[in-house]
């Protein structure tokens, strides 16, 4: 893998430790951030598809895969929780 393939999952590997502080500090947030992010997650992705653009179709997939690790990420945390 080039230097410039591995640098589009940064972004990705960002968001997903942010979350996971985050989430760890305020566990209590966790379920409320999860939901946030799988929503923008799947917003992304719709308006993706109404709106084709090919210049930005890497930008938006790499912000629809952030989104949905940092949503995987506090998801896990929020299940993680006792009840």
């Amino acid at each position: 893998m080039s230097t410039h393939g591995r640098l589009r999952l940064i972004p990705v590997v960002a968001v997903a430790w942010t979350t996971a502080f985050a989430t760890t500090m305020v566990p209590d947030a966790a379920p409320a951030v999860a939901c946030s992010l799988w929503l923008l997650a799947c917003a992304t992705l719709v308006v993706a598809a109404y709106r084709p653009a090919r210049r930005m179709r890497l930008v938006v997939a790499v912000l629809a895969f952030s989104l949905a690790a940092g949503g995987a990420v506090a998801s896990h945390v929020a299940f993680a929780q006792p009840v």
